[in-house]
């Protein structure tokens, strides 16, 4: 996601550098934001939408497109 926000939104800093998992554990220790990370690491996550396609008639959009309209929001709103 990182590269395709520095790619869209190149007026921006968008950092694409990875921290390392051990980094991220000896940061949770000291910074509270890091503790949810700390939890996140080496998780895997599977969604299923069928149901909500086949039920509801719902067209999903793109994760990218999701996350360019989001951040064009807060754009707009100077949240950034």
């Amino acid at each position: 996601m990182a590269k395709l926000l520095k790619q869209q939104f190149s007026d921006y800093k968008v950092s694409t550098r990875v921290i390392p998992d051990f980094i991220i554990r000896v940061m949770a220790r000291f910074q509270a934001p890091m503790k949810v990370l700390n939890t996140m690491i080496g998780l895997k996550y599977h969604r299923d939408n069928t149901k909500a396609k086949k039920v509801l008639g719902w067209t999903p959009r793109s994760a990218e497109e999701t996350v360019i309209d989001t951040v064009n929001y807060m754009i707009e709103s100077n949240i950034i």
